[in-house]
């Protein structure tokens, strides 16, 4: 039987914190009613507090807790990664973990026990131009998956493309935007963009110059049962059309020397840009990116930028979300 302080319910919250604060609070017993008062459960007999019958809080352990408690049932010498990423069925660890001797076979199990995943495999960090993802495969062996995300179904194979789901917000965000909008996504890939701004678009016209990504990117134009995305594939500076675009997204990494291009995708009345790069902390590039335009016939008539994550020390995934009008004779 606990001990229990009773407070009035005004104070109750105020208490509780404090309770916690001390490591006094006992979780294991559900907090209670009592008229104009709550029954506090405490670990010791502290001034004011008296024996009294509560019922237990079910306590509910976390995904990790049980990969955990498996790992060591199981008798493996590695501590699990307690970060992993969780695209579809398929579950993916990071392969710089420390696993030592560990068998992996058996992790993996554990993992796609506890996550109800049908894959688990190992991914390295992406590299080359199409930012290719290699992974090896400890559980099970389908690498396609079907990802749902925000009512938007993304089909991709997490052996041949990258998906990257710190992302999600910023995909969000763009299914708000572009309201009856010609909209240009200079680098759709499989529509990470392209899928959600196509919700209040009038037209999306979707660039992708890697075949695997494009093949995927028509596989959910067809999924999402979406008619106003126009797919291309090649390089943006051959099949992009020119003086059309309301908004123009610039969605990858590294592509300063295709800002001129994307202004000229604009309307003769300007319109938005949304501009990703990697920024070094200190060294912001809203002074290239108006020079750039400047020097295409535009202004920047505001800004607003947004963090999207950290993707090394000091140096941050950024977007610059650009208002652009042409400059005045």
């Amino acid at each position: 039987m606990p001990y229990v302080l009773r407070v009035e319910k005004s104070r109750a919250e105020s208490v509780r914190k404090k309770l916690v604060k001390k490591g006094i609070l006992d979780s294991r017993w559900k907090i209670m009613e009592d008229g104009d008062f709550l029954l506090l459960p405490v670990k010791e007999c502290v001034a004011g507090a008296f024996e009294c019958e509560l019922p237990r809080r079910t306590l509910h352990k976390t995904p990790y807790e049980k990969i955990y408690e498996k790992c060591r049932a199981n008798n493996l010498s590695c501590t699990p990664p307690d970060y992993w990423e969780r695209i579809g069925e398929v579950v993916l660890l990071p392969s710089w973990w420390q696993y030592g001797h560990c068998d992996m076979a058996t992790l993996g199990k554990i993992y796609a026990e506890v996550l109800r995943a049908k894959t688990v495999a190992l991914y390295d960090r992406v590299g080359g131009e199409f930012r290719e993802q290699s992974i090896q495969i400890i559980y099970g062996n389908k690498t396609e998956t079907v990802h749902v995300e925000n009512g938007i179904r993304y089909m991709l194979d997490v052996s041949r493309i990258m998906f990257s789901s710190g992302n999600v917000n910023e995909r969000i965000r763009m299914s708000r935007v572009g309201m009856g909008e010609i909209v240009v996504d200079m680098f759709s890939g499989i529509g990470y963009f392209t899928l959600p701004v196509a919700k209040n678009a009038q037209r999306v016209y979707a660039c992708e110059k890697n075949p695997v990504a494009y093949y995927y990117l028509i596989r959910n134009i067809e999924l999402n049962e979406l008619s106003n995305v126009v797919p291309l594939l090649g390089d943006n500076r051959s099949v992009c059309p020119r003086g059309i675009a309301n908004r123009v997204i610039m969605g990858y990494f590294g592509t300063l020397q295709f800002f001129e291009y994307g202004l000229s995708l604009l309307t003769p009345k300007g319109g938005i840009i949304h501009y990703h790069d990697l920024e070094r902390e200190g060294t912001p590039l809203i002074s290239q990116l108006v020079r750039m335009a400047e020097k295409c016939g535009f202004a920047i008539h505001g800004y607003e930028k947004r963090t999207i994550k950290s993707y090394a020390p000091r140096v941050w995934h950024v977007v610059y979300d650009l208002h652009l009008l042409p400059e005045k004779d």
